[in-house]
């Protein structure tokens, strides 16, 4: 089995509007890393947000002027804006509405990582000790890091739990097909520009203006849930890169998963998988077959060098949090990491997955963990859900331990935990060694993680 310890940051990276912007009705901008299934490679989507849905933003690519194209808006009503869009190539140097966009690099020496950014509507949203994404993106923002990522959960304040607030009814979350779906028109925050600005675009400015992300969803983003604005303002996707492209796939489709991808880059590659309906206290049986496929692809995509599997949730987490409420029709278990995910990756298309996979990148609890096997039965995994929401230390109680996700029983757990808010930031070295190091919202460094495997040699061959 092969031991990359290094870190990922998942994400997509966008750009703070200066005057110039200001001038062309450009809200925000920004660069996301995408795979593009015309020209079967990585490549890199310019966006502009604007107030206008008339005339797109002027946009130059070394030096040549290309025109951007509006994206298909699912709502006008709860989202007043104008999604634009172009393609460009990795390397490419772009300006926007005459600010430079940060250059998409194909070997990124430095990751950030961020998840669970978003902040609850009775936490404090006006407060950085209650609610520091903002700080965070401002400092991370200083480090100028070639990529970041984030793992997915970027709007909570237009996601209760409830539909509508005050109601025992669960909003759907991933498990179980009778749950209510969210109607944008009829909460009182739900999915809608207002609320995924104050939640991401405005606080992120910083980070967005610095560099590129590469971004996944979270159960957040879920249909039932802030799924359409997903699909409209972040989902790294087009028409520009595949034929059989999809609009707003969440009219009508409650538990809508995307195609997993690979982002091909010369020092690693990053096999995105949207996990966002992959019950994780239960054992949903309906999505086994899904998610083995799922699964399947992403192996194929594997490289036989730096693999870095991002997604939302995590396959094990150190510790068991409160229990949730029982879903009719599906089995309840004692929480055990994901219990689907496991169920899934003991499918025997899937056998020998870990050996495949150098290290796991998730966010969904919210707090930091770094886990890994001292046996190998597992890649290492971070856990970076503590970039903004409420953190969560009920998952602090419990054993290290979990069932593992090949047949064999329990495997031993260690690693560190941290009930703190913060970042990730991983650093290559000229031998390309990593160095990770768990960052507080003010760039004080709480734990550093070394020596990382190398990475992957310049010139790799990623399979798609």
């Amino acid at each position: 089995m092969k031991h990359a310890w290094f870190l990922v940051s998942v994400c997509l990276s966008i750009l703070v509007p200066s005057s110039a912007a200001e001038s062309a009705d450009v809200l925000s901008s920004y660069v996301a890393l995408a795979w593009s299934a015309k020209e079967s490679k990585t490549m890199a989507l310019a966006r502009a947000i604007t107030s206008s849905s008339q005339t797109p933003p002027s946009l130059t690519v070394n030096g040549k002027a290309v025109t951007m194209t509006a994206r298909a808006n699912p709502d006008t009503t709860a989202f007043p804006v104008t999604v634009w869009e172009a393609v460009m190539p990795m390397g490419a140097e772009a300006t926007l509405a005459g600010t430079a966009l940060p250059v998409p690099k194909s070997d990124p020496q430095s990751v950030a990582i961020v998840g669970d950014s978003g902040c609850k509507s009775d936490q404090g949203c006006d407060q950085e000790a209650t609610w520091p994404f903002p700080e965070i993106c401002a400092e991370a923002a200083t480090r100028k890091p070639d990529l970041v990522i984030h793992v997915g959960d970027y709007n909570y304040r237009g996601t209760p739990s409830h539909s509508p607030p005050g109601n025992k009814a669960w909003v759907y979350d991933g498990c179980g097909d009778d749950f209510l779906k969210q109607e944008t028109k009829s909460m009182p925050y739900g999915d809608n520009w207002e609320t995924w600005n104050l939640d991401f675009f405005t606080p992120a400015k910083p980070l967005l203006a610095s560099s590129p992300w590469a971004i996944t969803r979270g159960n957040h983003e879920l249909c039932a849930r802030a799924g359409v604005g997903w699909f409209y303002l972040l989902e790294p996707s087009s028409p520009l890169l595949a034929t059989d492209y999809t609009a707003n796939p969440c009219t009508g489709r409650n538990a809508y998963t995307m195609p997993a991808y690979a982002l091909a880059l010369d020092n690693l590659n990053l096999l995105m998988i949207d996990t966002a309906n992959l019950c994780g206290w239960a054992l949903d049986e309906s999505e086994v077959p899904t998610y083995t496929k799922v699964y399947a692809r992403m192996l194929a995509l594997a490289d036989t060098d730096a693999d870095w599997l991002v997604a939302h949730r995590p396959l094990v987490v150190m510790g068991s949090p409160t229990a949730a409420q029982p879903v009719p029709g599906i089995t309840q278990t004692a929480f055990e990491g994901n219990i689907t995910m496991t169920a899934v990756l003991k499918e025997p298309e899937l056998k020998g997955w870990a050996q495949k996979i150098d290290m796991m990148v998730n966010g969904h609890v919210h707090l930091f963990q770094y886990l890994y096997a001292p046996q190998g039965q597992m890649p290492p995994e971070f856990i970076v859900g503590n970039s903004g929401v409420r953190l969560d230390t009920s998952t602090l109680n419990g054993p290290a331990s979990t069932t593992d996700p090949a047949p064999g029983g329990q495997i031993s757990l260690l690693g560190s935990v941290h009930a703190e808010f913060g970042y990730l930031l991983l650093a290559s070295d000229p031998s390309l060694r990593w160095t990770a190091t768990l960052h507080a919202p003010n760039g004080n460094i709480l734990e550093t993680f070394m020596p990382f495997a190398p990475a992957a040699k310049s010139g790799k061959t990623a399979g798609h």
